[in-house]
């Protein structure tokens, strides 16, 4: 028979992203895996660059980058202002990110250890250790990466295939994700010849992963492409 202190007492399951923060805390590294993950693909479709891609640019370049917050180190400056640098995880190291109090004041309240973030700023190589360092311009969420830096979204379906079915699956699953982005379908021939069918608001879109996905099983996983908007056009 059970007795009452061998029954396990009711407890709040911990979300995954504690358990792996616990993790990396306690041993060093994740070993479940890690939670930049789920973004993994995301990282790769908009571009951004990861810590070996950034320690490859020149001091002062321009970069966007993006990872999971591991610590914080707040610090006042001789002006009595607050700035920090952000010890921040990508999936392939860790990079410093420093934010200035100008950008610090703008985005104080998304800077805490857990959140995954991207960073726009500018590559700067630390003497006399060359440390790498990010100089943050502007930061957001991953999770809103999408209606940040999208400009457009291209279908593009072959011409061999029946193209009025196609169509019609392609603006249902365009239907069911709306947003602010617009969308352009391109119908290509065998000989090369493409032909462009623009899109009414309807189908101006959120270009989430689950929607790409929907789209890839529909015609491919080389038929769905996100243009990203010019570096003058990007406002977090």
């Amino acid at each position: 028979a059970l007795r009452d202190e061998d029954v396990m007492p009711d407890c709040e399951r911990w979300h995954e992203s504690r358990l792996l923060a616990d993790e990396k805390e306690l041993l060093g590294s994740y070993i479940s895996g890690h939670p930049l993950l789920e973004y993994a693909q995301v990282l790769e479709r908009y571009k951004l660059s990861t810590a070996k891609m950034l320690a490859d640019l020149a001091d002062g370049a321009p970069a966007i980058s993006g990872g999971l917050v591991a610590g914080i180190d707040l610090k006042a400056t001789h002006q009595g202002a607050t700035m920090a640098v952000l010890r921040m995880d990508c999936l392939d190291g860790e990079i410093d990110v420093v934010v200035f109090p100008s950008v610090y004041a703008r985005f104080s309240g998304m800077l805490k250890p857990g959140a995954m973030l991207f960073v726009c700023g500018t590559v700067r190589h630390e003497e006399p250790s060359h440390v790498l360092q990010l100089h943050a311009r502007e930061l957001c969420p991953l999770s809103e990466i999408h209606t940040r830096l999208a400009e457009r979204l291209s279908v593009h379906i072959a011409a061999t295939r029946p193209v009025d079915s196609e169509l019609a699956k392609v603006k249902a699953i365009l239907g069911r994700h709306p947003g602010p982005v617009p969308v352009t379908i391109c119908l290509e021939y065998p000989g090369g010849e493409k032909v462009f069918l623009g899109t009414n608001r309807e189908f101006s879109v959120m270009p989430e992963s689950s929607l790409i996905r929907e789209l890839e099983q529909i015609i491919g996983e080389h038929g769905v492409y996100v243009a990203l908007k010019a570096r003058d056009q990007r406002h977090p």
